[in-house]
């Protein structure tokens, strides 16, 4: 029962689980695995069925380290996950098992898939991310193993000899596999130039496919895997949609000319410390003054930032449409609210409460000039949550202000979901005939989405307890480093933050007030420079 809550607590958020809970399946004696050779790095997937199948893969690739998905999906093994957010992706289904499977990947009483990781040859561990976010570097392994919640905990079968090394040609290019089935014993290798494992899109919803029939170019004794060439065309994946960099493409070219793909790891983005940085001396430069020249500049250096660096596959428009509303709502309430100004565009009755009187240009331009800076304040900030990933941000938080990270990043990542949760609400309501059109309708869907999101919070709570939030120090997945282009950035910005603070303490930088007769806006070339360095990161672009 003690298991069982654990699980449950764990399910809606982790992506995969984070504890090493299964039995451990002999493998039946056969050849010795082909070796994966030619690749920079090699990682063993071992994957566990719930009949006690055993497919031991052996994935080569280029680079540092390959993400969990990305060895998947070089496997060639069918596969489907779900996203959850900052978290990761979670495996639903490996090599069609189970073969169909709740939105939320599993229930709290039925099966799941366990991920585990090795580093360099070391006992298996429940991992700590998602199959998305959690990296291998060359002598990792990478195992699933297909849990029923109940009976003994384990392990996969242990990842040794996977990747062992076999006498071939230096030509070949391979992924291996074993199968412990009754009286299967498969190795997997391609010969002559053909390419290794490669990735393709899917075209079915939510899943990824390789071929893994048996081609011509393979040795006697070992199934070909994966080896068989493909094209890549553009697929879809409507379950998950990755929100980050898309993984760079290295070609390899045998010596029949055959081409395949290998993935490298996605590039980074920007230093989440430089890119605060940056936002903060924006920010400070759109609220020290109401000039409409130095909040404009300030606008769009943001719109230019979030552009050229945005994550791969966010879209702007609610947050524009946003920024919109907000900067017209501001204008209105400016003209209707203020009678003061020379210029009379509107003169309404002087009954009319609060609007009542003379509507008048320079409450217009003064209206317009506070919808700047409310856009300018929100765009500075915006980059954040666009541009880098919200556990990015968390990381990047100083040991003091840990648990303002955690906060921070937890925050980043409620909007989008109940953006999503309201969409999905909604849907379901209209199938039941809701319309949305009284305003006694509106809290069937307000309801739901707010009970959603507690529920959400809730769960995220009981899965950060149950991995020991808060009892230790935090570590970190990954080290920040920084690059020559983040320094350029973080300096430019703060030298830009620091100089318009001080032209504006020594009031060199003066407020501007269209009333009573409107007036150009007055300008200073220092502080114009100033706003000017915030389009550092735009150059540095390489979109």
């Amino acid at each position: 029962m003690t298991r069982l809550l654990r699980v449950t607590a764990v399910a809606p958020i982790l992506a995969s689980a984070l504890f090493a809970t299964s039995g451990v399946s002999a493998l039946v004696p056969g050849g010795a695995p082909c070796a994966a050779a030619g690749y920079t790095g090699r990682v063993a997937l071992v994957v566990e069925h719930s009949d006690g199948r055993a497919i031991r893969l052996c994935i080569g690739f280029d680079g540092a380290s390959i993400t969990g998905e990305q060895i998947l999906k070089a496997s060639g093994l069918e596969y489907a996950t779900a996203s959850y957010g900052s978290l990761g992706d979670a495996v639903c289904q490996i090599d069609s098992e189970p073969a169909t499977y709740p939105p939320s990947c599993w229930t709290n009483s039925s099966p799941y898939w366990v991920m585990f990781v090795s580093r360099q040859g070391a006992p298996w561990s429940g991992a700590d991310h998602g199959v998305s976010s959690e990296t291998f570097a060359d002598g990792d392994a990478e195992g699933f193993r297909y849990d029923p919640q109940s009976g003994p905990a384990g392990t996969p079968p242990l990842p040794g000899g996977v990747c062992a090394t076999a006498s071939q040609s230096s030509g070949r290019t391979q992924a291996t596999a074993a199968s412990s089935a009754p009286h299967a014993n498969h190795g997997v290798v391609a010969t002559g130039g053909t390419p290794r494992p490669i990735a393709t899109d899917s075209t079915r919803r939510g899943r990824h496919r390789a071929d893994g029939r048996r081609d011509r170019g393979c040795d006697a004794g070992c199934a070909c895997h994966g080896a068989r060439r493909h094209r890549n065309a553009p697929g879809r994946d409507t379950i998950r949609r990755e929100r980050r960099a898309p993984a760079r493409i290295r070609w390899a070219w045998g010596a029949d000319g055959a081409g395949g793909s290998a993935i490298d790891p996605a590039p980074t983005g920007m230093n989440p410390r430089a890119l605060a940085g940056w936002s903060a001396a924006a920010l400070c430069i759109a609220l020290a003054t109401n000039n409409p020249v130095y909040r404009a500049m300030v606008l769009m250096c943001a719109i230019n930032l979030v552009l050229a660096h945005r994550r791969s596959g966010l879209r702007l428009r609610s947050l524009l449409l946003g920024v919109c509303v907000a900067a017209t709502t501001s204008t209105v309430l400016t003209v209707l609210l203020s009678h003061t100004g020379t210029h009379v565009l509107v003169q309404l009755d002087a009954r009319i409460p609060a609007i009542g009187g003379r509507l008048t240009l320079e409450a217009l331009v003064f209206g317009i000039s506070t919808g700047v800076g409310i856009a300018a304040a929100v765009l500075a900030v915006a980059p954040l949550g666009l541009v880098t990933a919200p556990h990015d941000l968390a990381a990047a938080m100083p040991r003091a202000l840990e648990r303002t990270g955690a906060v921070i990043g937890a925050s980043l990542n409620l909007i989008p979901a109940i953006a999503r949760s309201a969409g999905e609400i909604r849907d379901a309501q209209r199938m039941r005939g809701w319309t949305g059109r009284r305003v006694r309708e509106w809290p069937d869907l307000a309801v739901p989405v707010v009970l959603t999101a507690i529920e959400s919070s809730a769960a995220l709570a009981e899965a950060m307890e149950a991995r020991g939030y808060g009892s230790a120090p935090r570590t970190h997945f990954a080290v920040i480093r920084w690059t020559p282009t983040d320094v350029i950035v973080a300096v430019t910005a703060l030298v830009a933050g620091a100089a318009f603070i001080t032209l504006r303490s020594a009031g060199l930088v003066a407020d501007w007030y269209p009333f009573p007769t409107l007036t150009s806006p007055p300008v200073n070339a220092a502080a114009v420079i100033c706003c000017m360095l915030l389009a550092t990161p735009s150059l540095t672009s390489r979109r």
